[in-house]
């Protein structure tokens, strides 16, 4: 067979723009160059692409260079007149990668899983051209090894999408699937519910144990917790010790059945490191998602504030949003007073007033004479210079911490 006469023309097709895994890249090559055959045998086998060409009516090779021959660790010999359908045969048993190639189809960097038996797999990008060789259909077909490179776009995928440290869903992808829930819920009006997670007494360990001891907890009990929900819901590490569960298709009443068997699980769950045992506990916030109206941050908002108050109500228990629940409510306003206190602080807006002391005896005012004596007296003033109390924002800057960077 003439392979020159083959490859021009296969470069008359129409479609001039060729990726590096195509073979048209070779052939246009040649002719541009005005090479011979053999000049064309020297650059195809110094192509990374392996190159078959077989008969359409039968399917046997006609050619082969010298990568086809690695790829199917055969000789030359072995592959010329042999079947094509045989040998991708050995490799996989897709029934439409094997029609391709028996009925002529054209096919463009499309990616196919290869194994042989005893061997590594492979995925191969699979281009292949149908074109006319002295009165006679031939099928041109290109492989290029794309193993590497698909493992590498893995790899960044899932670290795009898990944590790390406990291999579950990070914020990020936790955030979009949440979208998706909210978008659905809308449509579908199902009803679906978030909880969130803060571990109990974490930060003893970690302080007490240091970080090492902390990180092999997270991935323990990550382990723990993945046992607790169902496959089709999402379980995620938001971060720090604070995880998210989205329940699916769940109504209220089974989401808190679910989140008291998650709070039992935690609070069995031992943990040893050193020849000490530590046992934990955990604060679960519910909140609906409700199929109007609803962002991301309204959802995560009530979710946290609600983990909050089984915080502050002891701990190791579980609380649930309500749209008109009133402690949630004044924690939410709490939690928007710690951004103003925090900004104030950035500002310079906290202000020193001075109240004097003086004496209510006219007689020791006399002897106290050229003695002044003050109170320091703190007032925040708001972004409309209005001054705040204290009494207005320091129960909430205890709460919160923000105490100690008053004082300073």
């Amino acid at each position: 067979m003439d392979i020159t006469r083959a490859a021009i023309e296969y470069d008359n097709q129409p479609d001039k723009r060729f990726s590096a895994s195509e073979i048209p890249m070779l052939i246009e090559a040649e002719e541009s160059l005005g090479l011979g055959e053999e000049s064309f045998r020297i650059i195809v086998d110094t192509s990374p692409v392996a190159l078959i060409i077989s008969r359409l009516s039968d399917g046997i090779i006609q050619y082969a260079n010298r990568q086809a021959c690695d790829l199917f660790r055969k000789s030359t010999a072995d592959l010329i007149d042999s079947s094509i359908i045989k040998l991708f045969s050995k490799y996989t048993n897709d029934i439409s990668i094997l029609s391709v190639l028996s009925s002529g189809m054209d096919v463009k960097n499309r990616e196919i899983y290869f194994r042989e038996e005893h061997e590594p797999a492979m995925w191969l990008s699979l281009s292949t051209k149908t074109l006319v060789l002295e009165k006679e259909k031939v099928i041109c077909t290109a492989l290029l090894d794309v193993t590497e490179a698909r493992e590498l776009s893995h790899q960044l995928s899932y670290q795009a999408t898990y944590d790390d440290l406990a291999g579950l869903v990070n914020r990020r992808e936790f955030e979009d699937r949440l979208q998706e829930i909210i978008d659905s819920a809308s449509e579908l009006k199902t009803e679906n519910v978030l909880c969130y997670l803060d571990l109990d007494q974490f930060k003893v360990i970690n302080d007490t144990c240091g970080h090492m001891a902390g990180d092999e907890l997270l991935r323990q009990l990550s382990q723990v917790l993945h046992r607790c929900i169902h496959r089709e819901d999402t379980l995620a590490r938001l971060g720090g010790d604070e995880f998210g569960v989205l329940l699916e298709n769940c109504p209220l009443k089974n989401a808190i059945n679910v989140a008291d068997n998650i709070r039992q699980v935690v609070q069995e769950f031992r943990f040893l490191w050193e020849d000490n045992t530590f046992n934990i506990g955990v604060s679960i916030g519910l909140t609906p998602i409700s199929p109007e109206n609803e962002t991301i941050s309204d959802v995560l908002r009530r979710a946290d504030t609600a983990c909050y108050v089984a915080k502050d109500a002891g701990r190791n228990r579980i609380h649930v949003f309500h749209f008109n629940d009133e402690e949630l409510a004044e924690r939410h306003g709490e939690m928007k007073l710690v951004s103003s206190i925090n900004s104030a602080l950035d500002e310079g807006r906290m202000e020193l007033w001075q109240q004097s002391i003086t004496h209510v005896d006219k007689l020791n005012r006399k002897l106290g004479r050229g003695k002044v004596h003050f109170e320091l007296l703190l007032r925040m003033r708001d972004r409309e210079g209005n001054l705040v109390g204290p009494e207005a924002f320091l129960p909430s800057a205890e709460r919160y911490d923000l105490a100690t960077r008053i004082d300073r």
